[in-house]
């Protein structure tokens, strides 16, 4: 989806219980690939339209290492620190001017999980981390 901070897969704003059948009847989409759980970002912006999903913008990403697209690599940090923000993200405190602080717009989804979501992550001394 356009915009999405972890490019999720427009798929996971369909309801397998729900939407299932019908994508499988109109569209060929088999129920299997509605397994995808809506994201923060996803959930406030479908709120936002009203539950109206055709004001998501769809747009074709391709993996790219320069613009940090479903590419990423994390490094172990500190051995006796256990941020694991390198991995998931963390609070914009930037943002914390405008949002609350459980606002997934005051959320920076810069962690290598994030920007390698449906993608790839090279994830150096794993242990060390």
């Amino acid at each position: 989806m356009k915009g999405s901070p972890v490019f999720e897969s427009p798929l996971s704003l369909f309801s397998p219980e729900h939407d299932a059948e019908h994508l499988k009847k109109e569209y060929g989409i088999p129920g299997r690939y509605l397994k995808y759980i809506m994201s923060p970002w996803a959930a406030k912006r479908l709120e936002e339209f009203s539950g109206d999903i055709s004001q998501f913008k769809v747009v074709k990403l391709f993996p790219s290492r320069l613009n940090q697209i479903a590419i990423a690599k994390t490094e172990p940090g500190d051995e006796n620190n256990q941020d694991i923000s390198s991995l998931v993200g963390k609070v914009d405190i930037r943002q914390l001017e405008e949002y609350a602080q459980d606002d997934p717009d005051a959320y920076s989804f810069s962690g290598a999980l994030c920007r390698a979501n449906q993608g790839i992550m090279e994830f150096v001394e794993m242990f060390k981390a």
